[in-house]
Protein backbone atom coordinates (compact mmCIF):
# COMPACT_ATOMS: atom_id res chain seq x y z
CA UNK A 1 0.00 0.00 0.00
CA UNK A 2 1.19 3.76 -0.39
CA UNK A 3 -0.23 7.30 -0.55
CA UNK A 4 -1.35 7.83 -4.10
CA UNK A 5 0.13 11.00 -5.46
CA UNK A 6 -2.55 11.10 -8.71
CA UNK A 7 -6.11 9.52 -8.74
CA UNK A 8 -7.00 9.96 -12.29
CA UNK A 9 -10.25 9.44 -14.35
CA UNK A 10 -10.28 9.83 -18.14
CA UNK A 11 -12.56 10.23 -20.71
CA UNK A 12 -12.49 8.88 -24.16
CA UNK A 13 -10.77 11.32 -25.82
CA UNK A 14 -7.98 10.38 -23.27
CA UNK A 15 -7.19 6.98 -24.71
CA UNK A 16 -4.49 7.66 -26.94
CA UNK A 17 -1.20 7.90 -25.99
CA UNK A 18 -1.47 6.51 -22.21
CA UNK A 19 -0.52 3.67 -20.64
CA UNK A 20 -2.11 0.25 -21.67
CA UNK A 21 -4.53 -0.74 -19.01
CA UNK A 22 -7.91 -2.93 -18.31
CA UNK A 23 -11.37 -2.19 -19.73
CA UNK A 24 -14.38 -3.82 -18.11
CA UNK A 25 -16.99 -4.41 -20.44
CA UNK A 26 -20.92 -5.34 -18.98
CA UNK A 27 -21.51 -8.88 -20.37
CA UNK A 28 -24.50 -11.54 -18.93
CA UNK A 29 -23.22 -14.50 -17.65
CA UNK A 30 -25.00 -18.05 -17.50
CA UNK A 31 -27.44 -16.65 -14.51
CA UNK A 32 -28.56 -13.44 -15.86
CA UNK A 33 -26.00 -11.37 -13.62
CA UNK A 34 -23.92 -8.97 -15.28
CA UNK A 35 -20.27 -9.90 -14.85
CA UNK A 36 -17.12 -7.43 -16.21
CA UNK A 37 -14.51 -9.06 -19.12
CA UNK A 38 -11.44 -7.54 -19.17
CA UNK A 39 -10.60 -6.22 -22.55
CA UNK A 40 -6.99 -4.92 -23.59
CA UNK A 41 -6.93 -1.05 -23.96
CA UNK A 42 -4.51 -1.47 -26.88
CA UNK A 43 -5.42 -3.72 -29.36
CA UNK A 44 -1.91 -4.21 -30.63
CA UNK A 45 -1.39 -5.65 -26.77
CA UNK A 46 0.09 -9.04 -26.37
CA UNK A 47 1.67 -8.94 -23.25
CA UNK A 48 0.42 -11.36 -21.21
CA UNK A 49 1.20 -13.69 -18.95
CA UNK A 50 -0.38 -17.33 -19.03
CA UNK A 51 0.55 -17.66 -15.26
CA UNK A 52 -0.73 -14.74 -13.67
CA UNK A 53 -3.93 -13.32 -12.78
CA UNK A 54 -5.61 -10.22 -12.50
CA UNK A 55 -8.56 -10.48 -10.93
CA UNK A 56 -8.75 -9.50 -7.16
CA UNK A 57 -10.28 -11.82 -4.81
CA UNK A 58 -11.62 -8.80 -2.72
CA UNK A 59 -13.14 -7.38 -6.00
CA UNK A 60 -16.67 -7.63 -6.82
CA UNK A 61 -17.78 -8.34 -10.16
CA UNK A 62 -21.17 -8.81 -10.29
CA UNK A 63 -23.96 -6.17 -10.28
CA UNK A 64 -27.35 -7.54 -9.46
CA UNK A 65 -29.02 -4.37 -10.63
CA UNK A 66 -28.34 -5.04 -14.15
CA UNK A 67 -31.43 -6.86 -16.19
CA UNK A 68 -30.53 -9.31 -19.23
CA UNK A 69 -32.05 -7.46 -21.83
CA UNK A 70 -33.44 -8.77 -25.14
CA UNK A 71 -32.26 -7.05 -27.85
CA UNK A 72 -35.93 -7.71 -29.34
CA UNK A 73 -37.30 -6.03 -25.93
CA UNK A 74 -38.53 -2.85 -26.31
CA UNK A 75 -37.26 -1.44 -23.34
CA UNK A 76 -37.00 3.03 -22.64
CA UNK A 77 -33.63 3.92 -20.33
CA UNK A 78 -33.93 5.91 -17.73
CA UNK A 79 -33.29 9.28 -18.80
CA UNK A 80 -31.61 9.59 -15.01
CA UNK A 81 -29.06 6.98 -15.66
CA UNK A 82 -26.46 5.71 -17.42
CA UNK A 83 -23.64 3.43 -17.92
CA UNK A 84 -20.55 4.28 -18.09
CA UNK A 85 -17.22 1.61 -17.83
CA UNK A 86 -15.05 2.08 -15.72
CA UNK A 87 -10.94 0.90 -16.06
CA UNK A 88 -8.10 1.37 -13.76
CA UNK A 89 -4.69 1.04 -14.66
CA UNK A 90 -1.53 2.56 -14.28
CA UNK A 91 1.66 4.31 -16.09
CA UNK A 92 5.50 4.86 -15.01
CA UNK A 93 4.02 7.80 -12.57
CA UNK A 94 0.70 7.65 -12.03
CA UNK A 95 -2.99 5.52 -11.00
CA UNK A 96 -5.71 6.26 -13.40
CA UNK A 97 -9.13 5.21 -14.19
CA UNK A 98 -10.72 5.35 -18.02
CA UNK A 99 -14.63 6.15 -18.14
CA UNK A 100 -15.84 5.17 -21.31
CA UNK A 101 -18.76 7.93 -21.98
CA UNK A 102 -18.94 11.08 -22.04
CA UNK A 103 -18.75 12.16 -18.00
CA UNK A 104 -19.43 16.22 -17.45
CA UNK A 105 -18.12 15.89 -13.79
CA UNK A 106 -16.58 13.10 -12.04
CA UNK A 107 -16.38 12.16 -8.19
CA UNK A 108 -15.47 9.48 -6.18
CA UNK A 109 -16.89 8.50 -3.16
CA UNK A 110 -15.46 6.62 0.09
CA UNK A 111 -16.76 4.38 2.38
CA UNK A 112 -17.90 6.91 4.83
CA UNK A 113 -20.37 8.44 2.03
CA UNK A 114 -17.82 11.45 1.38
CA UNK A 115 -17.53 12.68 -2.26
CA UNK A 116 -14.83 14.24 -3.77
CA UNK A 117 -14.67 16.37 -7.06
CA UNK A 118 -12.00 15.20 -9.73
CA UNK A 119 -11.50 18.21 -12.05
CA UNK A 120 -11.44 18.10 -15.94
CA UNK A 121 -8.08 18.95 -17.25
CA UNK A 122 -6.74 20.02 -20.86
CA UNK A 123 -5.88 16.27 -21.89
CA UNK A 124 -9.60 15.28 -21.20
CA UNK A 125 -8.92 13.51 -18.29
CA UNK A 126 -10.51 14.16 -14.84
CA UNK A 127 -7.99 14.47 -11.75
CA UNK A 128 -7.48 15.06 -8.63
CA UNK A 129 -4.15 15.74 -6.21
CA UNK A 130 -5.57 14.11 -3.23
CA UNK A 131 -3.37 11.56 -1.69
CA UNK A 132 -5.64 7.98 -1.45
CA UNK A 133 -4.49 5.33 0.03
CA UNK A 134 -4.37 1.96 -1.77
CA UNK A 135 -6.58 -0.79 -0.86
CA UNK A 136 -9.67 2.41 0.30
CA UNK A 137 -12.97 1.25 -0.35
CA UNK A 138 -14.39 4.10 -3.02
CA UNK A 139 -16.66 3.92 -6.12
CA UNK A 140 -16.64 6.45 -9.04
CA UNK A 141 -19.60 8.44 -9.79
CA UNK A 142 -19.52 9.96 -13.59
CA UNK A 143 -22.20 12.88 -14.25
CA UNK A 144 -23.44 13.45 -18.19
CA UNK A 145 -24.18 17.21 -19.39
CA UNK A 146 -27.77 15.93 -19.01
CA UNK A 147 -27.67 14.92 -15.33
CA UNK A 148 -27.54 11.30 -15.81
CA UNK A 149 -25.80 9.89 -13.31
CA UNK A 150 -23.71 6.65 -13.37
CA UNK A 151 -21.71 4.87 -10.72
CA UNK A 152 -19.41 1.94 -10.09
CA UNK A 153 -19.85 -0.66 -7.56
CA UNK A 154 -17.39 0.01 -4.22
CA UNK A 155 -14.28 -1.50 -4.87
CA UNK A 156 -10.55 -1.54 -3.11
CA UNK A 157 -8.28 0.94 -4.77
CA UNK A 158 -5.62 -1.16 -6.46
CA UNK A 159 -3.79 -1.47 -9.71
CA UNK A 160 -5.39 -3.00 -12.44
CA UNK A 161 -8.56 -3.75 -9.44
CA UNK A 162 -11.40 -4.48 -11.40
CA UNK A 163 -14.97 -2.51 -11.26
CA UNK A 164 -18.09 -3.00 -12.16
CA UNK A 165 -21.02 -0.95 -13.81
CA UNK A 166 -23.95 -0.57 -11.15
CA UNK A 167 -24.18 -1.06 -6.98
CA UNK A 168 -23.01 -3.85 -5.29
CA UNK A 169 -24.93 -6.89 -3.56
CA UNK A 170 -26.49 -6.18 0.22
CA UNK A 171 -24.84 -9.10 1.16
CA UNK A 172 -21.32 -8.05 -0.48
CA UNK A 173 -20.08 -5.21 1.22
CA UNK A 174 -17.58 -3.40 -0.15
CA UNK A 175 -13.52 -4.94 0.72
CA UNK A 176 -12.84 -4.09 4.21
CA UNK A 177 -8.67 -5.03 3.93
CA UNK A 178 -6.72 -2.64 5.35
CA UNK A 179 -3.92 -2.59 3.04
CA UNK A 180 -0.39 -3.46 2.41
CA UNK A 181 2.92 -1.88 4.08
CA UNK A 182 3.90 1.04 1.71
CA UNK A 183 6.23 3.48 1.60
CA UNK A 184 5.90 7.25 1.64
CA UNK A 185 8.53 9.83 1.16
CA UNK A 186 11.63 7.72 3.10
CA UNK A 187 9.52 6.05 5.38
CA UNK A 188 7.88 2.80 5.80
CA UNK A 189 4.21 2.80 6.82
CA UNK A 190 1.75 0.15 8.46
CA UNK A 191 -1.60 -0.68 6.74
CA UNK A 192 -2.75 1.75 9.06
CA UNK A 193 -0.45 4.62 8.24
CA UNK A 194 1.72 4.33 11.06
CA UNK A 195 5.28 5.21 10.54
CA UNK A 196 7.59 2.22 10.82
CA UNK A 197 11.43 2.21 11.60
CA UNK A 198 13.02 -1.55 11.30
CA UNK A 199 14.74 -2.83 13.83
CA UNK A 200 15.68 -6.53 14.32
CA UNK A 201 17.92 -8.99 13.11
CA UNK A 202 18.30 -11.64 10.48
CA UNK A 203 17.69 -15.21 10.85
CA UNK A 204 19.19 -17.88 8.24
CA UNK A 205 15.75 -20.16 8.19
CA UNK A 206 15.98 -22.15 5.34
CA UNK A 207 19.35 -23.81 6.74
CA UNK A 208 19.38 -23.36 10.64
CA UNK A 209 15.64 -23.41 11.90
CA UNK A 210 13.30 -23.39 8.39
CA UNK A 211 10.04 -22.94 10.37
CA UNK A 212 11.31 -20.55 13.04
CA UNK A 213 10.25 -22.67 15.85
CA UNK A 214 13.42 -22.70 17.59
CA UNK A 215 14.30 -18.56 17.17
CA UNK A 216 11.47 -16.71 16.43
CA UNK A 217 10.03 -16.43 20.17
CA UNK A 218 13.31 -15.84 21.28
CA UNK A 219 14.14 -12.97 18.84
CA UNK A 220 11.02 -11.42 20.13
CA UNK A 221 12.40 -10.70 23.44
CA UNK A 222 14.40 -8.46 22.02
CA UNK A 223 11.80 -6.32 21.13
CA UNK A 224 12.41 -6.70 17.72
CA UNK A 225 9.60 -5.53 15.23
CA UNK A 226 10.90 -7.06 11.78
CA UNK A 227 12.75 -10.35 11.00
CA UNK A 228 14.70 -11.15 7.67
CA UNK A 229 14.28 -14.63 7.09
CA UNK A 230 17.04 -16.04 4.75
CA UNK A 231 15.27 -18.42 1.94
CA UNK A 232 16.56 -19.82 -1.38
CA UNK A 233 14.88 -20.70 -4.47
CA UNK A 234 15.10 -24.88 -3.27
CA UNK A 235 12.43 -23.76 -0.13
CA UNK A 236 8.79 -25.05 -1.00
CA UNK A 237 6.08 -22.63 -1.15
CA UNK A 238 4.26 -24.61 1.61
CA UNK A 239 7.63 -24.03 3.68
CA UNK A 240 7.62 -20.55 2.38
CA UNK A 241 4.37 -20.37 3.95
CA UNK A 242 5.32 -21.72 7.32
CA UNK A 243 7.84 -19.48 7.82
CA UNK A 244 5.92 -16.42 7.21
CA UNK A 245 3.38 -17.45 9.34
CA UNK A 246 5.66 -18.14 12.72
CA UNK A 247 7.07 -14.63 12.29
CA UNK A 248 3.47 -12.81 12.06
CA UNK A 249 2.32 -14.88 15.14
CA UNK A 250 5.58 -12.92 16.97
CA UNK A 251 4.23 -9.96 15.90
CA UNK A 252 7.69 -9.67 13.56
CA UNK A 253 7.29 -8.18 10.13
CA UNK A 254 8.56 -11.37 7.95
CA UNK A 255 11.28 -9.74 5.20
CA UNK A 256 12.05 -12.91 2.85
CA UNK A 257 14.94 -12.97 0.93
CA UNK A 258 16.27 -15.03 -1.74
CA UNK A 259 20.49 -16.06 -1.16
CA UNK A 260 21.07 -17.72 -3.80
CA UNK A 261 22.83 -14.62 -6.16
CA UNK A 262 25.21 -13.39 -3.55
CA UNK A 263 27.60 -11.56 -5.47
CA UNK A 264 26.36 -12.99 -8.94
CA UNK A 265 24.55 -10.43 -11.44
CA UNK A 266 23.89 -12.86 -14.03
CA UNK A 267 21.39 -14.94 -11.27
CA UNK A 268 19.39 -12.06 -10.70
CA UNK A 269 16.14 -13.19 -13.43
CA UNK A 270 16.44 -16.58 -11.78
CA UNK A 271 15.46 -15.53 -8.23
CA UNK A 272 12.23 -13.30 -10.06
CA UNK A 273 11.71 -16.59 -11.37
CA UNK A 274 10.90 -17.92 -8.23
CA UNK A 275 9.11 -15.13 -6.75
CA UNK A 276 6.79 -15.08 -9.57
CA UNK A 277 5.89 -18.91 -9.44
CA UNK A 278 2.10 -19.40 -9.40
CA UNK A 279 2.70 -21.22 -5.59
CA UNK A 280 5.11 -18.71 -4.42
CA UNK A 281 2.95 -15.96 -5.64
CA UNK A 282 -0.48 -17.63 -3.75
CA UNK A 283 2.03 -17.31 -0.89
CA UNK A 284 2.58 -14.13 -0.99
CA UNK A 285 -0.88 -13.16 -1.83
CA UNK A 286 -1.85 -14.83 1.59
CA UNK A 287 0.06 -12.46 3.43
CA UNK A 288 0.92 -9.16 1.52
CA UNK A 289 -1.20 -7.33 4.06
CA UNK A 290 2.37 -7.48 5.87
CA UNK A 291 5.04 -9.06 4.27
CA UNK A 292 8.55 -7.20 2.68
CA UNK A 293 10.34 -9.16 -0.15
CA UNK A 294 13.75 -8.50 -0.37
CA UNK A 295 14.50 -9.89 -4.19
CA UNK A 296 17.57 -11.13 -3.65
CA UNK A 297 20.77 -11.21 -1.43
CA UNK A 298 23.50 -8.97 -1.79
CA UNK A 299 23.38 -9.50 -5.74
CA UNK A 300 25.94 -8.46 -7.89
CA UNK A 301 29.83 -7.50 -7.42
CA UNK A 302 32.25 -4.44 -7.54
CA UNK A 303 31.65 -4.89 -11.65
CA UNK A 304 28.22 -4.27 -11.98
CA UNK A 305 26.99 -0.82 -13.82
CA UNK A 306 24.53 2.06 -12.64
CA UNK A 307 23.28 1.10 -16.56
CA UNK A 308 23.12 -2.88 -15.92
CA UNK A 309 21.89 -1.80 -12.03
CA UNK A 310 18.90 0.37 -13.39
CA UNK A 311 18.00 -1.73 -16.33
CA UNK A 312 18.01 -4.90 -14.47
CA UNK A 313 16.31 -4.33 -11.31
CA UNK A 314 13.48 -2.35 -13.50
CA UNK A 315 12.82 -5.64 -15.20
CA UNK A 316 12.66 -7.13 -12.03
CA UNK A 317 10.39 -4.95 -10.67
CA UNK A 318 7.82 -4.93 -14.01
CA UNK A 319 7.88 -8.97 -13.37
CA UNK A 320 7.04 -9.15 -10.12
CA UNK A 321 4.63 -6.41 -10.03
CA UNK A 322 2.77 -7.98 -13.55
CA UNK A 323 2.58 -11.20 -11.15
CA UNK A 324 0.33 -9.55 -8.92
CA UNK A 325 3.25 -9.07 -6.11
CA UNK A 326 2.39 -5.61 -4.41
CA UNK A 327 3.68 -5.92 -0.69
CA UNK A 328 6.78 -3.66 -0.99
CA UNK A 329 10.33 -4.45 -2.20
CA UNK A 330 13.83 -4.69 -1.10
CA UNK A 331 16.60 -4.00 -3.18
CA UNK A 332 20.00 -4.79 -2.09
CA UNK A 333 23.07 -2.33 -3.97
CA UNK A 334 25.35 -4.20 -5.10
CA UNK A 335 28.99 -5.15 -4.39
CA UNK A 336 27.47 -7.33 -2.00
CA UNK A 337 25.49 -4.43 -1.10
CA UNK A 338 28.48 -2.89 0.56
CA UNK A 339 28.09 0.27 -1.90
CA UNK A 340 25.60 2.52 -0.70
CA UNK A 341 26.97 5.17 -3.35
CA UNK A 342 24.91 3.18 -5.87
CA UNK A 343 21.33 3.21 -4.46
CA UNK A 344 21.96 7.01 -3.45
CA UNK A 345 22.70 8.11 -7.41
CA UNK A 346 19.78 5.37 -9.06
CA UNK A 347 17.64 4.33 -6.01
CA UNK A 348 15.64 7.57 -7.39
CA UNK A 349 15.58 6.29 -10.89
CA UNK A 350 14.17 2.94 -9.77
CA UNK A 351 11.62 4.24 -7.80
CA UNK A 352 9.45 5.69 -10.16
CA UNK A 353 10.28 2.51 -12.45
CA UNK A 354 7.64 1.14 -10.21
CA UNK A 355 4.04 1.89 -10.56
CA UNK A 356 3.33 1.45 -6.97
CA UNK A 357 6.36 3.57 -5.61
CA UNK A 358 7.07 0.74 -3.18
CA UNK A 359 10.71 0.26 -3.01
CA UNK A 360 13.15 0.06 -0.21
CA UNK A 361 16.85 -0.27 -0.40
CA UNK A 362 19.05 -1.93 1.28
CA UNK A 363 23.17 -1.58 2.03
CA UNK A 364 24.69 -4.07 3.93
CA UNK A 365 27.04 -1.94 6.42
CA UNK A 366 30.39 -4.24 6.44
CA UNK A 367 32.39 -0.95 6.45
CA UNK A 368 35.54 -2.54 7.96
CA UNK A 369 37.66 0.76 8.86
CA UNK A 370 34.78 3.16 8.39
CA UNK A 371 34.95 6.10 10.41
CA UNK A 372 32.01 7.29 12.47
CA UNK A 373 31.99 10.43 10.93
CA UNK A 374 32.19 8.87 7.55
CA UNK A 375 28.65 6.89 8.70
CA UNK A 376 27.02 9.47 9.65
CA UNK A 377 27.49 12.01 6.88
CA UNK A 378 26.06 8.90 4.52
CA UNK A 379 23.25 8.16 6.18
CA UNK A 380 22.31 12.31 6.55
CA UNK A 381 22.75 12.30 2.90
CA UNK A 382 20.54 9.50 1.96
CA UNK A 383 17.60 10.88 4.37
CA UNK A 384 18.47 14.63 2.76
CA UNK A 385 17.99 12.79 -0.47
CA UNK A 386 14.39 11.66 1.16
CA UNK A 387 15.60 7.83 0.09
CA UNK A 388 13.99 4.92 1.46
CA UNK A 389 17.14 3.06 2.89
CA UNK A 390 17.41 0.53 5.38
CA UNK A 391 20.69 -1.19 6.70
CA UNK A 392 19.79 -4.61 5.58
CA UNK A 393 23.05 -5.84 7.44
CA UNK A 394 25.62 -5.25 10.02
CA UNK A 395 27.82 -6.68 12.64
CA UNK A 396 30.98 -5.84 14.60
CA UNK A 397 33.06 -8.12 12.10
CA UNK A 398 33.64 -7.25 8.63
CA UNK A 399 33.98 -9.16 5.55
CA UNK A 400 37.48 -10.48 6.95
CA UNK A 401 35.66 -11.44 10.46
CA UNK A 402 37.63 -8.96 12.25
CA UNK A 403 36.15 -6.86 14.83
CA UNK A 404 36.82 -3.63 12.76
CA UNK A 405 33.13 -2.10 12.05
CA UNK A 406 31.67 0.07 13.78
CA UNK A 407 28.23 -1.13 14.47
CA UNK A 408 27.61 1.45 17.40
CA UNK A 409 28.01 4.42 15.15
CA UNK A 410 25.86 2.72 12.78
CA UNK A 411 23.15 2.28 15.28
CA UNK A 412 23.85 5.34 16.44
CA UNK A 413 23.33 7.52 13.35
CA UNK A 414 20.59 5.06 11.75
CA UNK A 415 18.69 5.89 15.24
CA UNK A 416 19.37 9.88 14.74
CA UNK A 417 17.93 9.80 11.33
CA UNK A 418 15.42 7.12 11.75
CA UNK A 419 16.91 4.78 9.50
CA UNK A 420 16.06 0.89 9.78
CA UNK A 421 18.53 -1.72 10.72
CA UNK A 422 18.54 -5.09 10.67
CA UNK A 423 21.73 -6.97 12.67
CA UNK A 424 23.53 -10.16 11.01
CA UNK A 425 22.81 -12.53 12.30
CA UNK A 426 20.89 -14.41 15.30
CA UNK A 427 22.83 -17.51 14.90
CA UNK A 428 24.68 -19.93 15.84
CA UNK A 429 26.04 -21.13 12.13
CA UNK A 430 27.93 -18.57 10.73
CA UNK A 431 31.14 -20.02 9.17
CA UNK A 432 33.75 -18.70 9.13
CA UNK A 433 32.91 -15.83 10.72
CA UNK A 434 31.02 -17.38 14.30
CA UNK A 435 31.79 -14.05 16.42
CA UNK A 436 29.15 -12.81 13.56
CA UNK A 437 26.47 -15.24 15.81
CA UNK A 438 24.65 -13.13 18.37
CA UNK A 439 23.39 -15.75 20.22
CA UNK A 440 24.91 -20.05 20.88
CA UNK A 441 21.89 -21.56 21.16
CA UNK A 442 18.94 -19.69 19.50
CA UNK A 443 18.47 -18.54 22.74
CA UNK A 444 17.48 -15.00 24.06
CA UNK A 445 19.86 -15.85 27.08
CA UNK A 446 22.84 -17.19 24.97
CA UNK A 447 22.72 -13.58 23.22
CA UNK A 448 27.08 -12.58 24.23
CA UNK A 449 29.16 -9.83 23.29
CA UNK A 450 28.33 -7.42 20.37
CA UNK A 451 24.92 -9.28 19.91
CA UNK A 452 23.99 -8.61 23.41
CA UNK A 453 25.06 -4.83 22.79
CA UNK A 454 23.33 -4.30 19.78
CA UNK A 455 20.13 -6.40 21.19
CA UNK A 456 19.94 -5.24 24.54
CA UNK A 457 22.47 -2.95 26.14
CA UNK A 458 23.16 -0.26 23.74
CA UNK A 459 21.51 3.00 24.05
CA UNK A 460 20.42 2.41 20.38
CA UNK A 461 20.06 -1.01 20.80
CA UNK A 462 16.71 -3.10 19.37
CA UNK A 463 15.35 -3.09 23.11
CA UNK A 464 15.73 0.44 23.62
CA UNK A 465 14.12 1.81 20.48
CA UNK A 466 12.37 -0.97 18.69
CA UNK A 467 8.74 0.41 18.04
CA UNK A 468 5.66 -2.38 18.01
CA UNK A 469 3.99 -2.08 14.98
CA UNK A 470 0.59 -1.61 15.67
CA UNK A 471 -1.33 -3.11 12.87
CA UNK A 472 0.82 -6.70 14.49
CA UNK A 473 0.10 -5.99 17.80
CA UNK A 474 -3.41 -5.14 17.01
CA UNK A 475 -3.95 -7.80 13.92
CA UNK A 476 -4.90 -5.19 11.78
CA UNK A 477 -5.84 -1.01 12.21
CA UNK A 478 -7.99 -0.05 15.18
Amino acid sequence: MRLLPLLAVFGLSACGGFPTGVILDPVNDSTGNTTAERTDVSPDSTDVSPDSTDVSPDSTDVSPDSTDVSPDTDVSPDPTEYDPQFNIGSGANEWWVEVHATAASVEYELADGSRHPLALQNYGAFAANDHVLTGTPMRLHATRADGAVGRSAFFNYLIDDTVSDGEPDPTDQPPTSDGNFYVSGRFLHDPCGNKVILRGVNKMNIWTDPTGSRSFAEIAQTGANVVRIVWDTTGTAAGLDAVITRALSNHLLPMVELHDATGNWSLLPSLVDYWVRSDVVAVLHKHESALLVNIGNEVGDGNVTADQFRADYTLAITRMRSAGINTPLVIDSIQWAYNINMVQANGPYLLEQDPLHNIIFSVHAYWSDVSAATIEAELSETADLNLPLIIGEFAAAGFGCGYDVDYRAIMASSQAHEIGWIAWEWGPGNSPCNNMDMTTDNSFASLHDWGLVAAVTDPNSIKNTAQPIPYLVNNGCE
